[in-house]
């Protein structure tokens, strides 16, 4: 969907029309805020510096790893 159509004005003037717009934001609005989280089971939330640090480290050895290998 394109974001620049969100941008622009639109007007209602129905009533009946209003009334659908408000339900339809509503349940958009309840739907999100009751929807599980969903992921794979592998993510995990790290905010530990010292493993944040190991992580990033681990990530550096692996590019490094991979940059390091010549192609046959």
């Amino acid at each position: 969907m394109a974001t620049s159509s969100i941008t622009h004005n639109f007007v209602i003037e129905d009533e009946a029309a209003v009334e659908r717009f408000i339900r339809a934001i509503e349940e958009s609005e309840l739907e999100l805020a009751t929807r599980p989280e969903r992921h794979s089971g592998r993510v995990k939330l790290v905010t530990d510096t010292q493993e944040i640090l190991s992580l990033t480290k681990r990530w550096q050895s692996k590019l490094k790893e991979a940059s390091d290998v010549q192609p046959r």
